[in-house]
């Protein structure tokens, strides 16, 4: 779904410049609203790259907003150049397929934000031009998003996720931190079950930052304490892009010191093609030797 090889970025956005001065008059004249609005600019800042299929369901679902309403905003906001979009063209088998269009902040969208919500923007122009050279990153992205979407719509356990957050630990005194694609909260308040994303694509060099990842999940769980963050010990959730792929991320994982009883995995297909209860492999090593995937149907994720 997003491990393509042979891609090309085309920018299908609003090019031309757009003056802030537009933005504060539709604002003034309630042309642009806070709902559902400024609530999608929030969203595609938050979600980093993100499709339009993944806004309209978040959006929807947490706002209680018409999925046809929400695709017409998201025209209005590329227009003003509070959001952008850039879409991948895939060469196959000589054949180009577009992929759908992939939103990002724009330049207004982040002036808006900062000037009423008085919040600091962690953004620039530079970020969005970085799918060229880093097309991993964005696959990685909209992956991660894709599983959020899903398991809101469809689990009626969800609780709440956060993307890249910064998770704190104390490793004898000193501060120790991971920061995953995203953590996916179920259950209640009081009483949580946290899944912790890794999305990993196949880019030049991957296994290398992927072994070092695992360093840091090892402090985690040697180190680990319920906190306000975990209240207990995480699953790991890898996102791979294929069986096969699933199977390379084994061979690694298996030979660092993270617990095996926390580590579930799942594919970009078993996200698109399955409901979140059977979107879960899980991953052991035969009498054989043989490496088994499993996919178990987990209820909890209804």
């Amino acid at each position: 779904m997003f491990n393509y090889e042979d891609v090309k970025v085309k920018f299908t956005g609003e090019g031309n410049r757009v003056d802030f001065d537009r933005v504060v008059y539709e604002r003034n004249t309630n042309t642009l609203k806070e709902m559902p609005d400024k609530e999608i600019v929030k969203l595609v800042y938050e979600l980093r790259t993100s499709t339009a299929e993944q806004i309209r369901n978040i959006i929807s679902k947490k706002f209680n907003i018409n999925p046809g309403k929400v695709d017409q905003r998201i025209k209005k906001l590329v227009a003003l150049r509070l959001i952008t979009r850039y879409q991948f063209a895939i060469n196959s088998n000589g054949q180009t397929i577009k992929t759908a269009n992939m939103y990002m902040l724009d330049v207004n969208g982040k002036n808006w934000l900062e000037g009423e919500d008085m919040i600091d923007v962690e953004w620039n122009q530079k970020d969005n031009l970085a799918i060229n050279a880093h097309q991993e990153v964005f696959f990685g992205r909209l992956v991660t998003n894709e599983l959020i979407s899903k398991y809101l719509l469809n689990c009626s356990t969800f609780y709440s996720y956060e993307i890249k957050p910064r998770i704190k630990f104390d490793k004898n005194g000193k501060e120790g931190y991971i920061r995953p694609n995203a953590i996916i909260n179920f259950g209640k308040k009081e009483k949580q079950v946290h899944f912790l994303v890794y999305s990993v694509r196949k880019y030049e060099g991957w296994e290398k930052d992927f072994k070092q990842t695992l360093v840091y999940l090892e402090d985690l769980y040697r180190y680990f304490k319920p906190g306000k963050q975990l209240k207990q010990e995480p699953i790991l959730t890898f996102i791979c892009e294929s069986d096969s792929h699933l199977k390379e991320c084994y061979q690694i994982l298996e030979k660092s010191q993270v617990p095996q009883t926390y580590t579930v995995y799942t594919t970009d297909k078993l996200i698109d093609e399955n409901e979140p209860a059977n979107s879960i492999a899980i991953v052991k090593r035969s009498d054989n030797g043989n490496i088994v995937i499993e996919y178990p149907e987990l209820k909890q994720l209804r």
